[in-house]
């Protein structure tokens, strides 16, 4: 097994020395975004920028693929980058949609503590979303909770939740439908269609 300190530096290892990476963190080591990848020559689905990503030698073609450990029924979004200081909406909505992915089993999607910036996400697979409800619910100095922040100049809502049941808990909602701010603790959406 491999070892290497962030997600796009696996792109990079030799997949005839190694066929297994454990990859440390999403950018840095210990940052919540890392896991062990498994070479594949095929591309099996299309790269995600999380769990599926692309290898760059030219004579590896194929992809490497996150193992999820036995029994995990939550995905840590920062797998797929999302992070306190950057336009997280590609990568949550990557998050997302690989959570509730058809005719596979559906993963909670944990959120990491801070302000995430988005514009807006579509939920119609009925993902479970979860932010730091810890640190949410007891504003204890120096810890944040999760908040989803949505861009300057966005219009329209920050979550759209449509088709299945989720349950969105922990969360702060800045902008959106419901300005200045909206707090989740829990939701259970059960409904057809549900805006924040």
């Amino acid at each position: 097994i491999g070892t290497v300190d962030r997600l796009d530096a696996v792109c990079n290892v030799d997949p005839t020395v190694y066929e297994t990476v454990n990859v440390l963190g999403r950018f840095t080591p210990g940052d919540g975004g890392g896991g062990l990848y498994r070479y594949t020559p095929e591309a099996a689905e299309a790269q995600n920028g999380g769990t599926i990503v692309e290898a760059r030698l030219p004579y590896a073609r194929g992809c490497w693929i996150f193992q999820e450990p036995p029994g995990a029924m939550v995905m840590a979004a920062a797998v797929f980058g999302v992070r306190e200081g950057l336009d997280c909406t590609a990568a949550l909505q990557s998050a997302i949609n690989w959570c509730g992915r058809p005719g596979r089993l559906k993963r909670d999607l944990q959120l990491p503590a801070g302000k995430l910036l988005v514009s807006t996400l579509v939920n119609k697979l009925g993902v479970n979303i979860r932010g730091s409800a810890k640190a949410f619910l007891t504003r204890a100095p120096g810890v944040t909770g999760t908040t989803l922040v949505q861009m300057p100049n966005v219009k329209g809502p920050i979550l759209k939740v449509s088709g299945l049941s989720a349950k969105i808990e922990g969360i702060e909602f800045v902008g959106g439908h419901h300005r200045p701010e909206l707090r989740i603790i829990t939701a259970v959406i059960s409904r057809t269609e549900f805006v924040v």
